[in-house]
């Protein structure tokens, strides 16, 4: 059912301020019913080379040969050499490598 647009026009104060509570109520429970469609969070978590190679525990000339292979993927912010810590991990496993 579809409604007719409101005309807010000579409306006091305390009459619109129960308008919008209304409409917010209504769209928190709504949003609250609704599955989110939303993506989850990004990925923030990023790593240094000497954090990488602690969590694979591998040292840094592995880690370098394993980055310039291509298995493990980098991000290159300025002079600095990042990891996702997602990325990563995904090379540990046989679906996760990229040859």
């Amino acid at each position: 059912m579809e409604q007719q647009p409101l005309i807010l026009t000579n409306l006091q104060r305390h009459e619109l301020s129960a308008l919008v509570t209304e409409a917010v109520a209504v769209a928190l429970r709504q949003a609250a019913l609704e599955p989110s469609h939303r993506p989850g969070p990004p990925d923030t978590s990023l790593l240094s080379r000497q954090e990488a190679s602690r969590l694979l525990k591998i040292s840094l000339v592995t880690l370098y040969n394993k980055v310039k292979k291509g298995i493990i993927p980098c991000h290159r912010i300025g002079r600095r050499v990042l990891f996702k810590e997602s990325e990563v991990l995904a090379s540990l496993t046989p679906s996760g490598k990229r040859r």
